[in-house]
């Protein structure tokens, strides 16, 4: 029942194309490509507000963990 209760959540939600970003941060100009890095970032941050919505953090819980970085 879990599963289908975190499944639900998703409903709507645009899931990026992990294997494209992951692989730009192993190109061999990837530290000086600024876009790249950008691109990189953004992926990340669309991985956490999917893991926010999963466990449901509240926005007092969300900056609790960002202040953590």
């Amino acid at each position: 029942m879990t599963n289908y209760i975190r499944r639900e959540k998703f409903k709507g939600v645009s899931f990026p194309p992990f294997r494209e970003d992951r692989a730009i941060t192993k190109d061999e100009d990837y530290l000086q490509n600024l876009d790249k890095q950008a691109k990189a970032s953004d992926f990340e941050k669309h991985i956490d507000q999917m893991v926010y919505k999963l466990y449901d953090l509240t926005p007092e819980k969300i900056a609790i963990v960002e202040r953590k970085r």
